[in-house]
C-alpha cells in the first residue's frame, strides 16, 4: 500500500501489528457493515466518506491502494451498500440501485412504496438481493429481489410481541436462492428465539436456534451479529459477554441440520467477519473503555491471534467490524483517529507469516 495525503502506515501499541489508516481530511471516512463487503477486488476499497454522524449520508469513494488514487462513484447512505462484481448495490430510500464501478453509472433495479431497511446483502451469482421494510402497522417485510427478472418476491410478512417486535438483518443465502435469513431484533438478554430462516418457495419461516434458558429461568444464551457462511451451509454468530450458558465467543449453526458448535471462546467477541473461503474469520471485541481489540481466527490451526487494538466510541459507524478482501490477505476494520475522526484501518495479513 502506498502512503499518500489520504493513507499513513500505524504500528499498534498494544499487539505491534503493522497497519495502515485511511482517512478523510477535515470528515470521516467509514466502511461497510460486518456482514456486506467494501471491497473492490484485492487492492481497491470503497468507503463512504460520511458528511454527518447523525444522518450517514455519504459519497461513496474508491481508493487505489497501490496508488493511492482516489474518485467518487456516486452518493448513498451508510451502510446500505454492498460490492459485488465491479458493481455496488445500496438503498436509496425506496429504491434498490446498482452502480457500475467503473463507468459510474447508476440503474434502478426495484422500486418499491416504503422506504427499504438494511443491511444489503447480494448473493455470490448476484441473482438475488434482500428485500426489506417496515409496514405502518409495525409488520416487517422479509423478501427478495431477483435480479434477472426484476421481480420482487414478498415472502414473509410478520413480527414479533412488544416490547421487542422488530424484525432485522435481513440477508439472503449467497448459494441457496431459496433462503432467507432475520432475526428478532431487541435486548439480548430477553430475546430467546434470535435466528429465524425463511423457505423462499413456500414462506415457511422456523426458529433455527433453540436458545436455552438458565437454572434461574433466564435466557442463558444471549446472541447475534449473525453472518452467513460463504458456502451457504451456515451461519456464524456471537455469544454475547452477557450469556451464562458457556461457553461464550464465536459460534457456528448448521442452517440444514440445525446443530451448533463453539469455533473462538478466548476473548469477548462483539462481530464476526468471514473470509471466503470459509477458515479465516475476523472479529472485534466488547473489552470496555475506549478500545476494541480486533482478533483473526484461523479454524484449521484453532488459533486466536489478536492484531490491533481500534479506537472506539461504541455507537454507529464506529465499531471496528472487520471486513476481508477478495482473496482474504487484507482486513479492514473502522478506528477512531486522534482527533475523534472515524477511520478505516487496513491490515495486510502477510505480515503475520514473518513473525
Amino acid at each position: 500500500m502506498k502512503e499518500t495525503g489520504n493513507i499513513h502506515g500505524c504500528i499498534c501499541e498494544k499487539f505491534g501489528t503493522a497497519y495502515y489508516i485511511l482517512e478523510q481530511p477535515n470528515g470521516h471516512a467509514a466502511h461497510c457493515y460486518v456482514t456486506g463487503n467494501c471491497w473492490d477486488g484485492n487492492d481497491a476499497i470503497i468507503t463512504a466518506r460520511v458528511r454527518g454522524l447523525t444522518d450517514h449520508c455519504c459519497d461513496f469513494v474508491r481508493t487505489d491502494l497501490n496508488t493511492g488514487e482516489e474518485e467518487i462513484i456516486c452518493a448513498g447512505r451508510w451502510p446500505e451498500f454492498y460490492v459485488r462484481g465491479g458493481s455496488l448495490y445500496q438503498f436509496w430510500k425506496n429504491k434498490v440501485q446498482k452502480t457500475n464501478i467503473k463507468t459510474m453509472k447508476t440503474e434502478v433495479l426495484w422500486e418499491g412504496e416504503y422506504e427499504l431497511s438494511g443491511p444489503i446483502s447480494v448473493s455470490e451469482d448476484e441473482k438475488r438481493i434482500s428485500v426489506s421494510w417496515c409496514y405502518g402497522d409495525g409488520t416487517t417485510s422479509v423478501g427478495q429481489l431477483n435480479t434477472v427478472t426484476g421481480e420482487h418476491k414478498e415472502v414473509y410478512r410478520g413480527g414479533f410481541a412488544e416490547p421487542f417486535a422488530d424484525i432485522t438483518h435481513v440477508m439472503v443465502s449467497p448459494q441457496d436462492h431459496n433462503k432467507i435469513f432475520f432475526c428478532h431484533e431487541g435486548t439480548t438478554q430477553y430475546i430467546t428465539n434470535r435466528l429465524w430462516m425463511a423457505d423462499v418457495d413456500t414462506g415457511y419461516v422456523e426458529n433455527i436456534l433453540r436458545q436455552r434458558l438458565n437454572e434461574d429461568g433466564n435466557n442463558g444464551e444471549c446472541v447475534g451479529h449473525e453472518m452467513w457462511s460463504p458456502d451457504g451451509r451456515g451461519m456464524y454468530f456471537i455469544k454475547y459477554i452477557s450469556t451464562t450458558i458457556l461457553p461464550r465467543g464465536v459460534w457456528y449453526l448448521d442452517v440444514y441440520t440445525k446443530e451448533s458448535r463453539c469455533i473462538a471462546s478466548g476473548y469477548d467477541y462483539w462481530h464476526v467477519g468471514v473470509s471466503p473461503d470459509g477458515n479465516l474469520l475476523a472479529a472485534d471485541t466488547q473489552i470496555g473503555g475506549n478500545y476494541s481489540d480486533v482478533v483473526l481466527i484461523d479454524q484449521k490451526k484453532g488459533s486466536e491471534t489478536p492484531l490491533v487494538s481500534a479506537r472506539t466510541n461504541w455507537t454507529h459507524p464506529c465499531h471496528p467490524h472487520p471486513v476481508f478482501n477478495e482473496n482474504g490477505s487484507k482486513i479492514c476494520f473502522e478506528i477512531l483517529s486522534e482527533n475523534g475522526n472515524l477511520c478505516v484501518g487496513i491490515i495486510d495479513l502477510a505480515q503475520l507469516k514473518l513473525k
